[in-house]
C-alpha cells in the first residue's frame, strides 16, 4: 500500500512527542498529538498507535514476479474484465485472496502493464514516461505534418459546383515554433494525401525563405527533417534532395503521435483558431433536421482559402504569443544566435530532381508529361535514348543526360523565345551544311580513287580529250600504246 505521508517527517514527529512525554511524567500532551496529526495528514488515532507500536515498515509496492505474471495473464485472457479473471484464478486454485485484495494487488502492477492488459496497447502507451524532444537551435529539427482539413471548399468540376476537403501541409521549426512554409493541395498522393510534387514545393519554399519586415531572414536548410510514414518522403526526388543538401531524416513510428507532439499541437491550434470560424467547417453543428449546414455556394474557393491561410500563418508567426516559448515564434527565431545555412535557388532546384531513363529523342525533342521539350543541342541526339531529370512540381525545364554526362536544359516548345528558335534552326542548318560538305568530299575522293585505279582516267590525261581507241591495223601505234600502259601499271605496283 502506497503511503500518503512523509515517513521521515512522521518519525521525527513521534520522537518529538516521546521527548515531551519524558518531560511530562510519561504523558503525551493531547494538544501536541492533534498538532502532529494535522501536520502529517493522518488521524489522531494513528498517532496514538504509532506512539505505542512504532511506525510500521512500508509494505512492498509491487507483487513478486510469479504472482504478477499470473494475475496479468488472467486479466489479459479475460479481455480486461477483472472479476472474470479473479473467478478464473480462484477456480484454478492459483489465487486464494478476496476480490478486494485482488484489486489491491492489481494496483501494485506497473501502470503501463495494467492499462495494457485491461484496455489495450494504445492505452498502455499513454501511461508511459516520455522525454521531451530537445533541440539546440533553429533549424536543428524541422517537423512535417499534413492533414485533410476539417473544412469543405468549392470547385468547378465538369461544369458542376461541388465541395471537397483540401489537404494542408506544414513545416514547423521545432525550436522556435515558426511555421516555415505551408501548402494547400487537392490531394495528389496515392492515398489522396500530398504527393512528392507538393512536398518538394513545401520544402523548397522553406529553404528559400523570406525576409521579415524588420530585416531578419526566416528560412534556410534544416539539419534534420522529421516526418510521419508518408511515402512521398521516400520518393527518389526527395532522397536526392536530402543527400544533395546534406539533410538528415527521421521517420516516426506509425501510431506514435507523442513523437510529433509539437506539430500535433499546431494542428489543434490550426483547427480551433483558423478553421472553426470559416464557412464549410465540417465539425459545425448540424441543423434540427440533421442536414449538412453547408452548401457549395456557401463555401470558399481554394484560392480564397489559401489566401486566408497565408494571413493566419503570418499572424501565428509574428503576432500570436506562444505559451511554450513565452513570446511570438518570430521573436524566438530572431533572438536565436544559431547560424543559418542557405543555398542558391539553382542548388535547391537541382537537388530535388527526379530521374527517368530511356526517353527517346525525336525530331520534336523529348516527350515528357504530354509536352515536347527541346534544345538546340538535342539535334545531335535524335534517335538516341537519354536520361531525363526533372523537378516534380515544375514543368518548365528538363535536364538531359547522355551516358551520365549533362547535355542541356530543355524547355517546352511553347516557352521557346525567338532567339532560341533561331538558334535551333541555325544549329540544324549548320549540321545540314556540314553533312553536305562531307558528302561532296566523299564523292570527290571516290572519283580520285577511280582515276588512280584506272590508267585511262589518270591525272595526266585531259578529261576534255576523247579517249583513244586501239586500231589493231596500225601495229606500231598499238605496240607503243601497250608499252605505255604496261609502264603506268608497273609504277602503280
Amino acid at each position: 500500500m502506497i503511503r500518503n505521508y512523509d515517513e521521515s517527517a512522521a518519525r521525527a514527529s513521534i520522537e518529538y512527542l516521546r521527548r515531551l512525554a519524558a518531560d511530562n511524567d510519561s504523558r503525551v500532551p493531547v494538544w501536541a498529538v492533534k498538532s502532529v496529526a494535522k501536520k502529517i495528514g493522518v488521524t489522531e488515532r494513528t498517532i496514538w498507535i504509532w506512539l505505542k507500536d512504532g511506525i510500521p515498515e512500508p509494505s512492498t509496492l509491487s507483487l513478486n514476479r510469479a504472482l504478477e505474471n499470473t494475475v496479468l495473464l488472467a486479466v489479459a485472457a479475460a479481455h480486461g474484465k477483472r472479476k472474470s479473471a479473479w473467478n478464473a484464478l480462484k477456480t484454478q486454485g492459483s489465487y486464494s485472496k478476496s476480490y478486494a485484495q485482488f484489486n489491491r494487488d492489481l494496483q501494485k502492477v506497473s501502470p503501463i502493464m495494467l492499462a495494457g492488459v485491461t484496455q489495450g496497447v494504445k492505452a498502455a502507451l499513454q501511461k508511459g514516461l516520455y522525454l521531451q524532444g530537445s533541440t539546440t537551435g533553429r533549424l536543428d529539427r524541422v517537423l512535417f505534418d499534413h492533414t485533410e482539413a476539417d473544412i469543405r471548399i468549392q470547385r468547378n468540376f465538369r461544369g458542376n459546383l461541388e465541395m471537397f476537403r483540401p489537404w494542408v501541409s506544414f513545416l514547423l521549426d521545432s525550436h522556435t515554433r515558426v511555421i516555415l512554409s505551408c501548402i494547400v493541395t487537392e490531394g495528389d498522393g496515392l492515398g489522396g494525401d500530398p504527393g512528392t510534387e507538393s512536398i518538394v514545393a513545401l520544402l523548397a519554399a522553406a529553404i528559400h525563405g523570406t525576409t521579415a519586415v524588420d530585416g531578419p531572414f526566416v528560412g534556410g536548410v534544416p539539419s534534420c527533417i522529421q516526418y510521419d510514414n508518408a511515402k512521398a518522403h521516400l520518393a527518389q526526388a526527395m532522397v536526392n534532395g536530402y543527400l544533395e543538401l546534406g539533410i538528415a531524416t527521421h521517420a516516426i513510428r506509425p501510431g506514435s503521435p507523442w513523437e510529433d507532439g509539437k506539430v500535433e499541437r499546431l494542428m489543434n491550434t490550426f483547427c480551433a483558431e483558423f478553421l472553426s470560424p470559416l464557412p464549410g467547417y465540417t465539425k459545425a453543428l448540424k441543423d434540427r433536421y440533421d442536414r449538412d449546414p453547408w452548401k457549395a455556394e456557401d463555401c470558399m474557393s481554394i484560392d480564397e482559402f489559401t489566401t486566408r491561410l497565408e494571413q493566419w500563418v503570418d499572424h501565428y508567426n509574428f503576432e500570436r504569443h506562444h505559451s511554450a516559448v513565452e513570446m511570438t515564434p518570430f521573436e524566438r527565431w530572431r533572438d536565436d544566435p544559431t547560424p543559418i545555412r542557405t543555398v542558391s535557388d539553382d542548388l535547391i532546384r537541382q537537388g530535388f530532381l527526379a530521374e527517368t531513363k530511356g526517353r527517346k529523342v525525336s525530331k520534336n525533342g523529348v516527350r515528357f508529361k504530354n509536352h515536347d521539350f527541346t534544345h538546340e543541342l538535342l539535334g545531335k541526339l535524335v534517335g538516341k535514348r537519354v536520361t531525363v531529370r526533372y523537378l516534380p512540381n515544375d514543368r518548365s525545364f528538363l535536364e538531359i543526360y547522355l551516358n551520365d554526362q549533362f547535355v542541356c536544359s530543355a524547355v517546352p516548345h511553347v516557352r521557346l523565345s525567338s532567339d532560341q528558335r533561331i538558334d535551333i534552326v541555325r544549329a540544324r542548318n549548320q549540321e545540314i551544311r556540314r553533312t553536305d560538305r562531307i558528302i561532296k568530299q566523299s564523292t570527290a575522293r571516290a572519283r580520285e580513287r577511280e582515276r588512280e585505279d584506272d590508267p585511262l582516267l589518270a591525272q595526266e590525261r585531259d578529261p576534255r580529250e576523247p579517249i583513244r581507241t586501239l586500231d589493231s591495223s596500225n601495229h606500231e601505234e598499238y605496240l607503243t600504246l601497250l608499252e605505255e600502259a604496261a609502264k603506268i601499271a608497273k609504277d602503280h605496283i
